[in-house]
């Protein structure tokens, strides 16, 4: 399962091995799937770039401004693992995201630990299509319990909404996104997230 040889095997793996295995470099947002050390493809979830970056940071600012405005629950930025199998003793699955969402029913959290549940949004930022590797990773939120994953990609300026019911939505440049019960009141004009 994509596990490079300088990580220490740890089975099960607890939370104090992933503690120290995000201390070393170039592993920072690696993940665990079927109770193993699970890097992120490269051919999609590139590095940071300006442009990615820029798309990440205008929908976390119209996402943060209408949660905080309505009093929703939290936006949450990447980095933050979400525990969707296990528990601190022994994570099976454990996901990340570029951009997270949580309703304030929903909130249970220790702050000094990865969140264990499933976030009610999930976003992605990415330059190409959904490969393999980000269509479990999809199905993996969404049938634990995540209501939505939004990608964003860069290139071809959509945003697709993957829905809890096997559906799914996708948004041109020319589209509006209107939250509807999780993010009532919320619309966004998905040409403002591409614009640089």
């Amino acid at each position: 399962m994509n596990q490079p040889s300088t990580l220490p095997p740890s089975q099960p793996i607890a939370l104090k091995d992933l503690y120290s295995v995000e201390s070393l470099d170039g592993f920072k947002k690696i993940e665990i799937v079927d109770g193993e050390w699970y890097l992120t493809e490269k051919e999609y979830y590139s590095r940071p770039e300006f442009r990615m970056t820029l798309i990440q940071t205008k929908l976390m600012v119209a996402l943060g401004t209408h949660i905080r405005l309505n009093k929703l629950g939290k936006l949450l930025s990447g980095g933050l693992g979400f525990v969707l199998e296990g528990h601190h003793n022994a994570i099976q699955l454990m996901r990340r995201t570029d951009i997270a969402f949580v309703r304030k029913e929903n909130l249970a959290v220790n702050v000094y630990e990865p969140y264990y549940s499933a976030p009610d949004i999930a976003v992605f930022i990415l330059k190409e299509g959904a490969h393999e590797g980000m269509l479990r990773r999809i199905n993996d939120f969404l049938t634990h319990g995540t209501k939505q994953v939004w990608i964003a990609y860069a290139e071809s300026q959509q945003i697709i909404i993957h829905m809890a019911d096997d559906t799914s939505k996708t948004y041109d440049i020319d589209d509006k996104i209107i939250g509807g019960e999780l993010l009532n009141g919320f619309v966004l004009e998905v040409s403002k997230v591409f614009e640089t």
